[in-house]
């Protein structure tokens, strides 16, 4: 998979890929998910006190949305 930190690294051929795949299904059946970390491989942790309250909130929603794909025998 593609590793990327503060971005969404694609590269020509996949997003052309995509692209094709979004006009067929419609755009309307599609979601995006992106997390800061995958919670599947890394349970949700303790927040700094100065951390925002819907910081962690959001986290538990990002971490329940990824228990729906599976881990492919990570």
């Amino acid at each position: 998979g593609v590793l990327s930190t503060g971005c969404l690294a694609v590269g020509d051929n996949a997003i052309e890929e995509l692209f094709v795949l979004a006009a067929e299904i419609g755009s309307e059946r599609i979601s995006v998910l992106i997390s800061p970390k995958d919670f599947r491989y890394r349970p949700l942790e303790p927040l700094s006190p100065e951390t925002p309250p819907w910081v962690f909130e959001l986290h538990q929603q990002i971490a329940a949305n990824l228990e729906r794909f599976p881990l492919g025998g990570r």
